[in-house]
């Protein structure tokens, strides 16, 4: 009978081992990237503001005390960074809903809800 060869020795593996480790931390890698914002965004963020609609029980819209209909909405929040909605307890979720939906297609505004009485 034909005796077996051993492939390798223990002391064999961990020296190959010991090679791939050392060869794989050395290898730097750098996952940042630079990003540099022009002139012009800069100045587009400050003529945003935060705007604060509030939502009366009857599905009404106020905005700095003028009360304005759905349709018109798009106009007075295009520009805003960010929308706070205060809305009545009293109010139709209904109207929260669509007051919502519009808020999603005509802006990129963030948003904050609160309940107000």
């Amino acid at each position: 009978m034909r005796k077996r060869r051993d492939l390798g020795q223990p002391s064999d593996i961990a020296f190959l081992l010991i090679i791939f480790f050392l060869l794989l931390t050395g290898i730097a890698t750098d996952h940042a990237f630079s990003l540099s914002l022009s002139k012009q965004q800069e100045s587009t963020e400050s003529v945003q503001e935060q705007v604060t609609l509030t939502v009366a029980e009857n599905g009404t819209i106020q905005i700095a005390n003028q009360t304005i209909s759905l349709n018109d909405l798009p106009s007075f929040i295009i520009q805003a960074s960010h929308l706070t909605l205060q809305i009545n307890k009293a109010t139709p979720w209904q109207s929260v809903v669509d007051l919502l939906a519009t808020i999603t297609q005509y802006s990129e505004a963030t948003y904050s809800m609160e309940m107000i009485r």
